[in-house]
């Protein structure tokens, strides 16, 4: 009977993993289709907050009815914008989940082909994953 209790121990231990994963996923897509419909308050509702409040930076979303943070989500938006235009071929690369002052990001990467990479990083928020970081990582092409 004990070999079994693992197998489901185990099994749902990586059930809990890929559904962040899943979700985040989804999350991405969500965005991507935001920035298409030019959705701004949507985008803004689901990207961390990063102001001046310390009380909400890195634990809330941004207010979309207040002006400066529907400003501060539009240069968010544009930021991931520029970085997919960019990507003449997009492929959900890796997944991973990392524990840090903020709280869990979860990082998704998105591959662009062989030379670049796009890394977005989440916070789960009211019980969202939520917009908090976006690095681009290319490899030169110099060939010094």
């Amino acid at each position: 009977m004990r070999p079994l209790i693992m197998v489901l121990f185990l099994g749902s231990s990586l059930f809990a993993f890929s559904q962040p994963q899943q979700d985040v996923k989804k999350q991405i897509d969500s965005l991507v289709s935001f920035i298409r419909n030019k959705a701004t308050e949507s985008f803004a509702s689901n990207t961390v907050y990063r102001g001046e409040d310390a009380k909400r930076k890195w634990k809330d979303v941004y207010n979309p009815a207040n002006p400066e943070e529907l400003k501060a989500a539009k240069q968010t938006m544009e930021q991931l914008k520029k970085a997919l235009e960019q990507c003449n071929y997009k492929e959900y690369d890796t997944f991973k989940q990392k524990t840090e002052s903020e709280g869990t990001w979860y990082v998704y990467t998105y591959a662009c082909g062989s030379a670049k990479k796009i890394h977005l990083a989440f916070l789960k928020i009211k019980g969202k994953y939520a917009l908090g970081d976006i690095d681009v990582e290319e490899e030169d092409d110099d060939d010094d």
